[in-house]
């Protein structure tokens, strides 16, 4: 299984309200500010960031091997917002687009319709392939704090090495998937 990011999302803050945090006036550290700003939202947000999720919208390409047998195939990174679409390559080897009629999202989990199942997939030829949108619509207030919040560390400690903050995790803490 690969997640792999299509378009990634834009920056979780923007430069103006980073600056309205840093007390930073004039153009000067733009350049730097927008680097800071890139860290903190790429460490946190995606697939394989802190958070293991989608923070800003992004399109993101999904693989497996084959449809399962019974059930869905539940999309391996939250909040999924749509499926563009599903392809897969059929028994003669030919990639196929499912039809959207033929399978419904419900909950992050792609499922055959009703009384139907999805098309045999064998493994000899290939697999399926998924692509989706994950995010939310508005990045949360608590993700945008957190992301000044690191962004005023980085800023503020440039020579040395900077962690995390106490508080950035806490802000943070409620959209953290952790595996178990």
């Amino acid at each position: 299984m690969s997640v792999v990011v299509v378009t990634p999302p834009a920056p979780l803050v923007t430069r103006d309200l980073a600056k309205k945090h840093l007390r930073v006036d004039g153009v000067a550290e733009d350049t730097l500010i927008d680097l800071y700003i890139a860290a903190a939202s790429g460490h946190i947000d995606g697939p394989d960031a802190y958070l293991g999720r989608a923070i800003g919208e992004q399109t993101l390409d999904w693989s497996v091997d084959q449809f399962p047998v019974c059930g869905g195939l539940t999309l391996p990174v939250s909040p999924a917002l749509a499926v563009t679409w599903v392809k897969y390559i059929d028994a003669a080897a030919v990639e196929q687009t499912l039809d959207p009629a033929d399978y419904r999202v419900v909950d992050g989990v792609i499922l055959p319709p009703v009384g139907g199942a999805f098309p045999t997939t064998p493994l000899d030829f290939g697999g399926v392939s998924i692509r989706f949108t994950a995010g939310y619509a508005a990045v949360p207030q608590a993700v945008q704090a957190a992301v000044l919040l690191m962004v005023s560390d980085l800023y503020k400690n440039r020579e040395f090495e900077v962690e995390m903050s106490q508080t950035a995790q806490n802000l943070l803490r409620p959209y953290r998937l952790l595996e178990i």
